[in-house]
C-alpha cells in the first residue's frame, strides 16, 4: 500500500514513465469535491463530454479524429474508475473481490 508521499511509477507503451502518488490523486478528489462533483458523477461527466465532442464536431471532420477523442475518453473513464476503485476500497478497507 502507497503512502501519501510514495509514487507509483507507471511506465506507457512509449516508454515515458510517469509518477503519481495518492496525494496527487487525493488532490485531484479535493477540486472535484469543491466544484460539487463524486465519485458518482465523474461516468457522467464523461458521457456529457463525449456527447458534447459529436455534437460540435462538424459532418465534414474525419471519423478517425473522431474516434480517437472518444476513445481517449473512454480509456481515461476506465482509468479513473479503476483507481479510484482501489482508492475508495483501500480507505474503506473494503478488498478487491
Amino acid at each position: 500500500m502507497l503512502t501519501n508521499k510514495q509514487a507509483s511509477n507507471i511506465v506507457l507503451s512509449n516508454g515515458k514513465q510517469i509518477e503519481i502518488t495518492l496525494a496527487d490523486l487525493s488532490s485531484f478528489l479535493n477540486s472535484c469535491k469543491e466544484r460539487g462533483l463524486g465519485l458518482e458523477d465523474f461516468e457522467d461527466i464523461f458521457l456529457d463530454i463525449s456527447e458534447a465532442v459529436t455534437d460540435q464536431t462538424h459532418d465534414d471532420a474525419l471519423s478517425r479524429d473522431l474516434k480517437i477523442k472518444l476513445f481517449f475518453l473512454r480509456k481515461l473513464n476506465f482509468l479513473f474508475k479503476s483507481m479510484l476503485y482501489r482508492a475508495n476500497s483501500a480507505s474503506t478497507g473494503f478488498k478487491d473481490a
